[in-house]
Formats: structure tokens, C-alpha cells, sequence
């Protein structure tokens, strides 16, 4: 009976270890899961901002150049190899 009763304490006590352990795990995911989404918004918004850049520099360039330069008439390529 002494040997059950211990045999029951240990199951008890392993189950409590896990149960805690499954706990603590499950903050780990969610405190893992804060700091991705917190780093996804940080990339994003860089991302975002480098590609702003890069579409004014595009616009920038863009519009100092004449429109007959993206043309596909002949012509109006010809001349614009004249000038």
C-alpha cells in the first residue's frame, strides 16, 4: 500500500511538472509571437519607406526626361536622336 500511495504522489507530482512546464511554454509562444508581429511591422514600415524612396527617385527621373524617349513610334524616337 506504501509503495502505491508513492507510486500515486510521483504520477501526481510529474503531472503538475508538466502541467506547469506546458504553461510556461505556451508564454513563450505568445511572448514569441508579440515580438515577430512587432519586428513584421518594423520591416514593413521600412520596406515601405525604401520603396517610397525609390519611386521618387524613379518620378524624379522620370520626369526629366522627355515623353517621346519612352515611345515606341518611330518617328517620334527619330526625333528625338536628332535633337
Amino acid at each position: 500500500m506504501q509503495l502505491l500511495e508513492s507510486m500515486v504522489l510521483t504520477n501526481f507530482n510529474d503531472a503538475m511538472m508538466t502541467n506547469n512546464l506546458a504553461k510556461l511554454q505556451m508564454a513563450q509562444i505568445n511572448l514569441t509571437e508579440k515580438i515577430n508581429n512587432l519586428f513584421i511591422k518594423s520591416l514593413n514600415q521600412y520596406i515601405q519607406n525604401q520603396n517610397t524612396k525609390f519611386q521618387n527617385k524613379h518620378d524624379n527621373i522620370s520626369g526629366s526626361v522627355e515623353p517621346a524617349a519612352f515611345t515606341t513610334d518611330s518617328k517620334a524616337i527619330g526625333k528625338q536622336a536628332r535633337k
